[in-house]
């Protein structure tokens, strides 16, 4: 799968922004993509078609491409939008780190994740819930 990549201004600095990327894409990818020493969910085994891992096809997707497929999703598989609930500056940060993963092995995924920057940006759309989980919309319910 390839996306449009042009006019897709890359950001200078993207190697720097990894550590700011890590636990984005740890909380919201790995799910379905799995990681270095993390095998895929449940869920994204059971996914049709299923979703690659990105350290196998992300070296074959330019930085414009990747970002885009994040920001924007891709139709008719399982892969979300994220462009309404996260800014670019948050995207490129996640693209960054999913980058380096072709170079991780599982100690140094789980050592990434240990030292990556907090992220400013959970705050304002928080990903876990005490005692409940979303199924979006704004529809919260208890966990039993």
């Amino acid at each position: 799968m390839h996306a449009a990549g042009g006019g897709i201004v890359v950001p200078n600095d993207l190697a720097s922004r990894a550590s700011k990327g890590a636990r984005d894409f740890d909380e919201m990818c790995t799910t379905c993509h799995g990681a270095p020493g993390k095998e895929r969910s449940e869920i994204g085994v059971g996914l049709n078609p299923q979703p690659p891992k990105l350290e196998d096809v992300g070296p074959t997707w330019s930085p414009s491409e990747m970002f885009l497929i994040v920001n924007n999703g891709i139709r008719m598989t399982g892969m979300p939008v994220f462009g309404p609930t996260h800014d670019d500056e948050r995207l490129w940060s996640i693209k960054a780190f999913a980058g380096g993963l072709l170079r991780m092995d599982p100690d140094a995924y789980a050592k990434t994740l240990e030292a990556a920057e907090p992220d400013d940006a959970s705050d304002q759309y928080p990903h876990h819930y005490e005692g409940a989980h979303s199924h979006g919309s704004g529809y919260h319910h208890q966990d039993k």
